[in-house]
C-alpha cells in the first residue's frame, strides 16, 4: 500500500474548555449574521447534532503545520503555542478570571477566564497537568518540528 503521511489527530471532538474570544469579530456583525451579538455561544458539535452530550466540542484538528497555524482554538483564543501549552497545563490550576478576559489579560492576571462551554470539558487529559517550565518549552519545540515545509502562496 501507498505511503500515508501522519496526520497527528484523532479524528474526535472535545470540550477543551476554551475561554469565549472577546476579541473574535464575529460578535461585531450585523444581527443578519449573528442575532446575538456580543452574547453569541458557540455551542460546538452538540448544536450541529442537537446532544447536550456534545455541547462545547469541536473537531480536534491536526498538529501537522501547528507551528504556522496560528490563531490557536476554535476561536482564535490564543496567539501563539507557549499559551496554548500554558493552558493545556494549568487550566485547572489557576484562578478564574472573573469575566471575559482576552488571552493578553488572562496572563498579565496570572488567571483563566471560565469556558465559554462550561459541560462536557474534558478534565481528564488537561488542566493539570504539573508540567514545568522547560516541558512546555519542549512540548512547543517538538510540535513546531511537525511543519512540512510547504507555504502556501
Amino acid at each position: 500500500e501507498g505511503f500515508a503521511p501522519p496526520v497527528f489527530t484523532d479524528f474526535t471532538y472535545d470540550n477543551l474548555g476554551v475561554p469565549k474570544n472577546p476579541e473574535n469579530p464575529f460578535y461585531d456583525l450585523p444581527p443578519a449574521f449573528n442575532r446575538d451579538g456580543d452574547d453569541f455561544i458557540d455551542w460546538g458539535l452538540g448544536a450541529v447534532v442537537g446532544s447536550d452530550d456534545e455541547l462545547g466540542k469541536v473537531k480536534v484538528m491536526t498538529l501537522r503545520n501547528i507551528g504556522v497555524s496560528d490563531p490557536y482554538m476554535h476561536n482564535g483564543f490564543f496567539t501563539n503555542l507557549d499559551n496554548v501549552v500554558q493552558f493545556y497545563n494549568t487550566r485547572d490550576v489557576k484562578d478564574v478570571c472573573p469575566g471575559d478576559y482576552t488571552e493578553a489579560e488572562a496572563l498579565a492576571a496570572n488567571c483563566w477566564p471560565a469556558p465559554e462551554v462550561a459541560g462536557n470539558v474534558n478534565r481528564d487529559e488537561l488542566g493539570d497537568l504539573g508540567l514545568t517550565a522547560d516541558e512546555e518549552a519542549a512540548i512547543v519545540a517538538f510540535m513546531k518540528t511537525l511543519s512540512d515545509g510547504y507555504l502556501e502562496e
